[in-house]
């Protein structure tokens, strides 16, 4: 039926119900059968995650600057609903959007439960040579609880060589974080910039302010990082969950795998891939950035945003880093000069829904 289904019994102190959770992941149609003895579910649909932008300088004359931006996050929606043993649901999951090859990145798919509970995807990002705002994160609709999904970073003027990071899933802890924001133009003492992505809970990833910074690191679940440093925001410790007057209590989110255990700390950003550093649960990716060899993103850790990546100097690549579960994919950036290089954006993660009984 076009499902992914997977259980995951919980201690029973911190239970919804019977304690049962169920995933359901595979993008597409399908139908949930409530079973004997069931007559109340807990639902969280959760958008797919907008495409990153990619641009190559140098096979578009018409663009001798320009940039890429990331994708931005899926929106979340909870709701308990009444059933009866047998009822058949239909349900959707929204597909993630794709990143831009040269080109802007496809919007995510809507993730829908029933026929008034859905979320919508976060949209591509942009291959620009223009100032533009982020890419627009996607909503929850019909829930008790509903967020929105993370922008991603934004060009605040006229982007040279640079890629902005995708923003985080939203959850019923809050909207998601944006990607980090560039308000520089790079010259060609300072050619390639890329920031890191958002994190759950609204926490932006690292903005770059400075020509002299490269990348910006990724968000963590209780901080932003610095602006203009390369290390990622700080996690949450183990077993401290955030409770405010308009999210369920912390028992309740612990008992959920897709709100409980957000506590990642955010990637770093670094000059080449391989020594950038992986993000933890619900943290954003930092970005990478290099003069001097082809680079790709960092995957977001589970909702959180991809890192952006951006490379010049003769025939170099770029791709932007996937987004995770329902989060934007950071933008790819191509070199400035040489033909035979290429910007490719990072695709956003697939939605999916939660079902408690």
């Amino acid at each position: 039926m076009g499902r992914s289904i997977r259980s995951m019994p919980q201690q029973q102190s911190l239970v919804y119900g019977y304690g049962v959770v169920k995933v359901l992941n595979k993008p597409g149609p399908g139908q949930f059968i409530v079973p004997a003895g069931v007559y109340r579910l807990r639902v969280t649909p959760t958008g797919a995650g907008g495409g990153g932008a990619g641009w190559h300088c140098g096979s578009n004359s018409a663009l001798t600057a320009g940039g890429a931006q990331g994708g931005a996050g899926g929106g979340c929606a909870m709701k308990e609903i009444p059933v009866q043993p047998g009822d058949v649901i239909n349900y959707n999951i929204g597909a993630a959007g794709l990143g831009g090859n040269d080109a802007n990145g496809s919007d995510g798919g809507t993730t829908t439960f029933g026929t008034s509970l859905y979320a919508t995807g976060g949209k591509g990002g942009k291959r620009t040579g223009l100032p533009v705002a982020g890419a627009l994160g996607g909503m929850g609709y019909g829930g008790d609880i509903n967020t929105k999904g993370g922008d991603s970073g934004a060009f605040t003027i006229a982007p040279a060589s640079s890629a902005t990071g995708g923003g985080a899933a939203g959850t019923p802890l809050g909207d998601g974080g944006r990607g980090g924001d560039i308000s520089i133009t790079g010259d060609a003492a300072n050619p390639v910039h890329a920031t890191g992505g958002g994190a759950v809970g609204g926490i932006p990833g690292g903005n770059i302010t400075s020509k002299s910074c490269a990348y910006s690191g990724g968000a963590g679940t209780s901080s932003a990082p610095a602006d203009n440093t390369t290390t990622g925001g700080n996690g949450i410790p183990a077993g401290v969950f955030p409770t405010t007057a308009d999210t369920p209590p912390a028992t309740t989110l612990v008992s959920n795998p897709t709100m409980g255990g957000m506590t990642g700390r955010g990637g770093d950003a670094a000059p080449s891939t391989s020594s950038a550093t992986a993000p933890g649960r619900g943290a954003g990716a930092g970005g990478v950035a290099s003069t001097t060899m082809a680079v790709a993103g960092i995957r977001g850790g589970y909702k959180g945003g991809g890192s952006a990546a951006a490379a010049t100097n003769g025939n170099n690549n770029a791709i932007g880093g996937a987004g995770n579960a329902g989060s934007g994919g950071g933008g790819g950036m191509g070199n400035a000069s040489g033909v035979n290089g290429g910007g490719i954006g990072g695709p956003g993660g697939d939605g999916e829904i939660v079902i408690e009984y």
